[in-house]
């Protein structure tokens, strides 16, 4: 009933310039849905919850970005039950970079 996809990359811009966590977080685009900002000590994020079908089946996604200098993770998680948002939000927001 819970299903988390996990990606990472590494960003440099065509100027050569090393991009900050903001830059890095400021590139992607997110989907629609409700808004959530997150800040800890190495990572800053942004994640947008709403619905999603797939197949004809009605499932919550959870679309989390975190980032760092040049580095940026992409979480999406998937439940069945929109009462499992604060559960995925945890997961999102668990990311870091050691």
């Amino acid at each position: 009933s819970r299903t988390v996809w996990f990606s990472s990359f590494t960003i440099d811009f065509a100027d050569g310039v090393t991009p900050t966590a903001e830059d890095t977080l400021s590139r992607p685009t997110l989907r629609e849905g409700e808004r959530f900002d997150h800040r800890a000590e190495r990572v800053v994020g942004r994640a947008a919850f709403g619905p999603y079908e797939e197949e004809g089946k009605h499932l919550w996604h959870l679309e989390g970005h975190a980032a760092i200098a040049r580095g940026l993770a992409l979480c999406n998680i998937y439940v069945e039950e929109e009462s499992d948002r604060d559960w995925a939000l945890r997961i999102w927001r668990s990311l870091d970079h050691g």
